[in-house]
């Protein structure tokens, strides 16, 4: 993000060993960056308007620190720990306007105090996030709906109640001199002229850039602009995402490729391990939103068997214990089955309920509420409603079932996390941490005596999990590394087969690496008349 000034970029940048995020800056006079300690976990910055401070999300917690370093100030506490912070404002006031996850816009002193919620969100809205302030104070902000095509960008007063819609959109939007709205339609990044006051458009929109990044899952878009003329995007949206299906054994060999190069992630074999079920994104290459495809291992043949492309990216599809039914997750919430050889579909759970996987006997859903961190037992039918297990302050991720049902695998930050954790299921007695220094992604074999995860460093471990007479862990071994970039901890773009032999990895293409990246545009409108 460019500071108001433009003359510093702010960044995050995770490091691949221990997963761990950090703020870093670059002077744009200046061809090396530099680290800002004690930022450690910190997600989605912005700047003070005098661009002498940074505002930052790290933990359950809003941040400051000064552009010069030095000690960290916390401003307040988020609601609780399982909230990430979905971007911030701060005013020529004094006042930070910030989104969390869910739910409205909250205030706070940038000094520091209690926060109060600014918004009140209407009905079938799920969040408000992205705040930016107008030159006369009010404030520009993005409405995520659980009906995606109702997604908004909309401006109203810091203490009043009633809203104007800008515009219809499906990501944020961000206005800047000298008098644009920028917005990202499809993966093109669009500017058109609006008066701040009037929030009335002229003339069309106009390409600034294309194939940028967007989640349409959460709403968010990978572009920022400063007041002094600097545009900082994240480009490759449609070919960063292309990926090449293969086979490697437990020593890493890779042993041959698998179908065709795609915008592909989350794949899943089948219990039976005859198919594959993965997301494949047709479109702008968003990696948060696509449709469901089956692969035919024997034959490699690909089959669509959804149309919408608003399947989650952030919930992997989940197979039936029989093999014939696939259960993903939509964008917004809400879970649809498919019967994979007829292609036929039906709802099967209501937003904002996600699927996690399916109880032995077939007929019983672990879902999750994307909302919150309640998880619960759905068994679908009519007026059927969830029967909550647990309740938890802290970000649970990547939950998976063992195929006998007795034990859940998840990805928590509960310690210092990242980190992988197995617990008596549906008890929760039990509990045993598994990997040590960080990992994410677990899978289980299918005898449910081994589990499978990764690490931001690229590399594949092995524990063995005993559960008589007590749930015990062993030490997890490391199988083989690839590419850190290979596997992105949060995607879950490897596979393994029943009894754990080979592995499916989703290797990143090196000619769409290329392609993608950040880049930085100083005085984006000199061209404009």
């Amino acid at each position: 993000m460019p500071s108001p000034d433009g003359k510093n970029i702010v960044f995050v940048v995770a490091e691949t060993a221990s997963g761990k995020s950090s703020l870093w800056i670059r002077p744009l006079g200046a061809t090396t960056p530099h680290r800002l300690d004690q930022t450690e976990g910190a997600n989605f910055p912005f700047w003070s308007p005098d661009s002498q401070f940074i505002a930052f999300f790290a933990g359950d917690k809003l941040k400051r620190i000064a552009v010069s370093g030095g000690s960290i100030q916390t401003i307040c506490a988020l609601e609780d720990a399982t909230l990430l912070g979905d971007g911030g404002a701060w005013s020529p006031e004094g006042v930070i306007v910030y989104g969390i996850g869910r739910g409205p816009l909250q205030r706070v002193p940038a000094m520091g105090g209690a926060s109060s919620p600014v918004t009140t969100l209407a009905s079938e809205e799920l969040r408000h996030s992205w705040p930016q302030f107008l030159p006369d104070g009010r404030l520009l902000y993005f409405a995520l709906n659980k009906t995606s095509s109702k997604n908004g960008v909309y401006v109203q007063g810091l203490g009043a109640t009633a809203r104007t819609l800008v515009t219809e959109s499906a990501s944020p939007a961000a206005w800047t001199q000298p008098g644009y709205l920028l917005f990202v339609r499809e993966g093109t990044l669009l500017a058109r002229r609006m008066d701040p006051k009037t929030l009335q458009f002229q003339g069309e929109p106009f390409t600034v850039a294309e194939n940028v990044m967007v989640n349409v899952s959460n709403g968010r878009a990978a572009f920022s602009v400063s007041p002094g003329g600097v545009l900082a995007y994240r480009g490759g949206a449609a070919s960063a995402l292309i990926r090449q299906l293969a086979w490697y054994d437990r020593s890493g060999r890779r042993i041959a490729p698998l179908g065709k190069p795609a915008a592909l992630f989350l794949p899943v074999i089948s219990p039976d391990g005859k198919r594959l079920a993965l997301y494949i994104d047709g479109s702008s290459g968003v990696r948060s939103s696509g449709d469901a495809w089956v692969m035919d291992l024997s034959t490699e043949v690909v089959t669509r068997l959804t149309r919408a492309g608003t399947l989650s990216g952030n919930y992997a599809p989940v197979w039936s214990p029989d093999s014939q039914r696939l259960a993903p997750t939509e964008s917004s919430g809400g879970i649809v089955e498919v019967i994979v050889d007829s292609g036929k579909s039906a709802a099967l759970a209501p937003q904002p309920l996600a699927a996690r996987g399916w109880m032995p006997e077939g007929a019983t859903l672990l879902v999750s509420d994307i909302l919150t961190s309640r998880h619960s037992l759905f068994k679908p039918g009519p007026s059927a409603k969830p029967s909550l297990l647990m309740e938890t302050p802290f970000f649970m991720r990547q939950l998976r079932l063992s195929s006998d049902g007795r034990h859940l695998a998840y990805a928590s930050d509960e310690a210092e996390g990242p980190d992988v954790y197995v617990v008596s299921f549906p008890s929760f007695a039990e509990k045993r941490k598994v990997s040590a220094g960080g990992g994410t992604a677990p899978l289980w074999s299918r005898n449910s005596k081994e589990l499978f995860f990764t690490n931001n460093a690229g590399s594949i471990f092995s524990a063995e999990i005993r559960t008589s007479p007590n749930l015990a862990v062993s030490v997890p071994k490391r199988l083989f590394s690839v590419q850190a970039d290979m596997v992105p901890s949060s995607y879950n773009v490897f596979a393994a087969t029943a009894d754990g032999q080979r592995f499916l990895i989703a290797e990143e293409v090196a000619a769409a690496r290329e392609q993608s990246g950040y880049r930085v545009v100083v005085n984006w409108a000199a061209e404009l008349k």
